[in-house]
């Protein structure tokens, strides 16, 4: 990786790392929403689920944005769409710390999701025309890498800004704090009105038809558009679920209990089906260990359960074949 990055001349990292910073910074105040549901569900008297529905209508507006950015990046070049989009999501991020309701708030974060599509398609051609053609595969992945690096950023931002605001007693406006942090990225747009120059296929002439053509192309290869939706939607599925529901599930919001690696260990070898009971013994004989009993409380949970022991069979049926082969190799 270090030899394809000095493979760039300074033109092309500095176009990348803002591209790479301008995906980071978008993830970073998209969120900083996940961390706050719960203080902003009390401060507007709703229940979470009410205002988790901002990070749906984040999330359902993004293709108007792509859409939008990436029209204005074929017609008028790659650079200044690009600047337009760091300061609008950056603008909107500070509007959203002086929400005054519920519904503002809404239509703020609504908003939010247009600026938040146009970065991705917008950063990434530019710094794809600025890598060389047979680094773009490396480069792209990296680039992909910045919306992990933005919720490092946006948890590092809540744990000081939550942690500074309760020792100067602010706690009554910590989330809105937090927002209008989310409103740097906008120096983003000095630097890359300094350092990065527009692409060489940016800057040529548009043709008047060129969303009609993309339209056409599309059409001419509907499968692997198809293709590229559905795969694309199963990743950010999986993706979204889990970055968003963490901080939720860290908080201690769930009926799960913790329980000793030892004891998951040995459950998950005895395991044989969802409804019968397990016995555990500690590796010490003389301590007391009470018998674990499991009766699923509804569907999902046997679900769940029945999975996991069919995984554990399949796993145990796999070793076995293995190690039957090794020894009958050996001989």
């Amino acid at each position: 990786m270090l030899t394809a990055w000095r493979e760039l001349d300074r033109s092309a990292r500095r176009t990348f790392a803002a591209s790479f910073l301008g995906w980071s910074l978008d993830a970073f105040d998209y969120f900083l929403l996940t961390f706050v549901l719960a203080r902003i569900a009390t401060d507007f008297k709703h229940a979470v689920t009410d205002i988790a529905l901002a990070l749906t209508l984040t999330l359902a507006c993004r293709p108007i944005g792509a859409l939008l950015f990436g029209w204005l990046a074929d017609r008028y070049g790659r650079r200044t769409p690009l600047m337009i989009d760091v300061a609008c999501y950056s603008l909107i991020e500070l509007l959203t710390a002086f929400s005054p309701n519920f519904v503002a708030f809404l239509v703020l974060r609504a908003l939010y999701g247009i600026a938040m599509g146009g970065e991705w398609g917008v950063g990434a051609a530019i710094a794809m025309e600025a890598v060389p053609p047979q680094r773009r595969g490396l480069f792209s992945g990296i680039l992909q890498e910045g919306y992990m690096v933005g919720y490092l950023f946006a948890a590092g931002a809540y744990f000081v800004v939550f942690k500074l605001t309760a020792l100067a007693g602010l706690q009554s406006i910590d989330w809105r704090i937090l927002f209008a942090v989310g409103s740097l990225p906008a120096f983003l747009v000095l630097y890359i009105r300094a350092y990065v120059p527009d692409t060489q296929r940016a800057v040529m002439p548009a043709r008047p038809r060129a969303s009609i053509d993309a339209f056409r192309e599309i059409a001419r290869h509907w499968p692997l558009a198809i293709y590229a939706v559905a795969f694309m939607t199963g990743m950010n599925f999986m993706s979204h679920v889990r970055k968003t529901c963490t901080q939720r599930f860290c908080s201690g919001n769930t009926d799960l209990q913790p329980v000793p690696s030892s004891r998951c260990r040995r459950l998950a070898r005895s395991a044989r089906s969802p409804a019968e009971s397990y016995s555990v013994r500690s590796h010490n004989a003389s301590e007391d260990v009470p018998r674990l009993r499991f009766a699923p409380s509804s569907a999902s949970q046997s679900f769940r359960y029945g999975l996991s022991a069919t995984a554990s069979r399949c796993w145990r049926a796999a070793r076995l074949r293995f190690s039957s082969r090794c020894k009958a190799r050996g001989a």
